[in-house]
């Protein structure tokens, strides 16, 4: 009988330093992710709000993303990250919700040839 273990899929860790601290890595559920469109959403259709609003929305909904990946991270040295930080730590957290699905791809390409 195959078994998937999702549980040790799961487990994988990885890492993220700033400012001389490593903060562990959490994947992003479905659920957290559905909640990023819906607000992404939300910030599109809202027309009733000034641009400023809007960008301010914006960043507070990518905070929130970052505090989801980094929960042990402080909330204060988030907001110290630059933007170009911010959009390397949640390409890091995609492309590590990635990898495990690669991973598998790879070692099914292997094994047929």
């Amino acid at each position: 009988m195959d078994l998937l273990n999702l549980d040790d899929i799961v487990q994988a860790t990885q890492a993220v330093s700033i400012k001389g601290v490593d903060y562990p890595v959490n994947k992003r559920t479905v659920g957290q992710m559905i909640v990023a469109l819906k607000a992404v959403r939300e910030l599109e259709e809202n027309n009733e709000k000034s641009d400023m609003d809007k960008m301010e929305d914006m960043f507070n909904s990518m905070l929130s993303a970052a505090q989801e990946i980094l929960p042990k991270c402080p909330v204060a040295v988030l907001r110290t990250l630059t933007m170009e930080q911010l959009n390397a730590l949640v390409d890091f957290a995609n492309k590590s919700d990635q990898q495990p699905k690669e991973d598998a791809v790879e070692e099914e390409a292997s094994e047929k040839t």
